[in-house]
């Protein structure tokens, strides 16, 4: 097989490979005598037809498939030949010559990482919000928490509608078109709950049980039918039932029954530390996002044309796939996989140059390394998170290449974790939403500190 490696540009090679003729009859021979085995013909045993006659009648399709062979094997081959660079993407395979006889050419374009030199990566300064909590924050977590705890009893001592009442309601939108999809059987509804629809509780007022009525309400806003988003509606209403709600007190029984505390004191301190904690987390994240655009800015690099479209229509696929577990007919959204990738291309292309970035820092600092300990610490970490058996988890890993892409994806978290070791983090009430990311001027009341600092 003869290679032929042309530079195109610093992260693009056109690559063109000749298979000797010899080498496609040979697997068109080896094509039809499996195909001869299991081959029945006029006047001939199985297994028993002569290799002229299989070729006379089958040969044009045998070639196919032995070209096709021949093309992944000699790309295989390819991708390790000393004249290309590390490759990160290939192009489709393009047939050049051979497809009735002769040797077979093929073209294709091979991208290679680019050369990155990474800088401006140490001290990075970045603005990070304070975690704080306020007193309103810890009362409107109670108050979930209570309606969480909260019992529903039937009324049997009156048929009437309170403003207070839990209602048991049959509904369903009146009229034509769209409207006609809305319908709902025995729902409970609190009338003095926040999200109502408006005119809902009106409509109801002294309303029976046993009875139906039907009601001028207002449908949301962000309502999930477009066409009544915002519109007035009618809704036909039977009054099943009327409920009562028993909402437990704020006290040290309410902390017992949550199963996070013995007293309210206890549970509030317990509530404000979660709340915290999770903020404390969400402005870590946000901060290493701005410390990355910081880096990625200072750094000016190449980033392979095919690969990063490749990257793009990998992640609107994967979108609309998430879309499609929701139950969401795409085919009816009309998308156009092309443009929506488009669309999400300044996105993939920021991932991108921070994962190449990423992977050159890694090069760059010895001590970013993914051992087997840590291996070992992340498997065990998700198999426990994910309440399946070690074992069992680590059997999703036993082939190379999935091993290689979580190594890979460890040793870009270890890269990510050591750029934030390094940084100098200015602790902030508020982050200003228009500041670029380079800019660490802001005023901040806090002291300066290194890696991971704390309000």
């Amino acid at each position: 097989m003869d290679i032929k490696v042309q530079r195109d540009s610093e992260t693009t090679q056109t690559v063109e490979i000749t298979i000797e003729e010899s080498v496609v009859n040979k697997e068109v021979i080896n094509i039809l005598k499996r195909q001869a085995g299991s081959m029945k013909q006029n006047g001939f045993r199985r297994g028993k037809v002569p290799m002229q006659l299989l070729k006379k009648r089958y040969g044009k399709s045998a070639r196919l498939d032995a070209i096709n062979a021949a093309i992944d094997r000699g790309v295989t081959q390819t991708l390790g030949d000393k004249q290309l660079k590390s490759v990160i993407h290939i192009s489709q395979p393009e047939l050049i010559d051979g497809v009735a006889a002769g040797a077979v050419k093929v073209s294709f374009k091979a991208e290679n990482f680019p050369e990155v030199k990474p800088k401006g990566y140490l001290g990075v300064e970045v603005l990070r919000e304070k975690a704080k909590v306020g007193a309103d924050e810890v009362k409107e977590e109670l108050k979930q928490l209570q309606e969480s705890l909260t019992q529903h009893a039937p009324v049997e001592d009156r048929d009437k509608v309170r403003k207070d009442d839990v209602v048991v309601v049959t509904y369903r939108g009146v009229g034509e078109g769209d409207i006609t999809q809305i319908e709902q059987d025995e729902q409970s509804i609190w009338l003095g709950s926040e999200h109502l629809l408006e005119g809902f509780a009106d409509g109801l007022k002294g309303m029976k049980v046993g009875t139906t009525k039907t009601i001028d309400v207002v449908m949301p806003e962000q309502f999930q039918i477009e066409s009544l988003a915002g519109k007035p509606a009618q809704l036909e209403v039977t009054l099943k039932g009327l409920q009562t709600r028993d909402v437990p007190k704020l006290d040290d029984d309410l902390a017992k029954e949550s199963g996070e505390a013995e007293t309210l004191a206890e549970l509030k301190k317990n509530i404000k530390a979660r709340l915290k904690e999770q903020r404390e987390k969400s402005h870590e994240s946000a901060a290493r996002q701005r410390m990355m655009k910081t880096v990625v800015a200072a750094n000016d690099f190449e980033i392979p044309p095919l690969y990063l479209q490749a990257q793009c229509e990998r992640e609107a696929r994967q979108r609309l796939q998430s879309l499609m577990g929701y139950g969401v007919n795409i085919a009816d959204l009309g998308i156009d996989l092309a443009q929506f990738a488009q669309s999400m291309r300044g996105d993939v292309e920021q991932s991108v140059r921070e994962s190449l970035l990423l992977r050159a820092i890694a090069d760059e600092e010895k001590e970013v390394k993914v051992l087997k300990k840590d291996i070992d610490a992340w498997m065990k970490e998700r198999a426990e998170a994910q309440g399946v058996a070690l074992a069992k988890f680590k059997a999703q890993f036993s082939d190379d290449e999935a091993m290689e892409r979580l190594k890979s994806g460890l040793l870009l978290e270890q890269a990510l974790d050591f750029v934030w070791s390094k940084a100098t983090i200015k602790l902030v009430d508020e982050v200003p939403a228009e500041a670029p990311p380079e800019s660490a001027d802001a005023p901040a009341e806090s002291e300066e500190t290194s890696g991971d600092g704390e309000a």
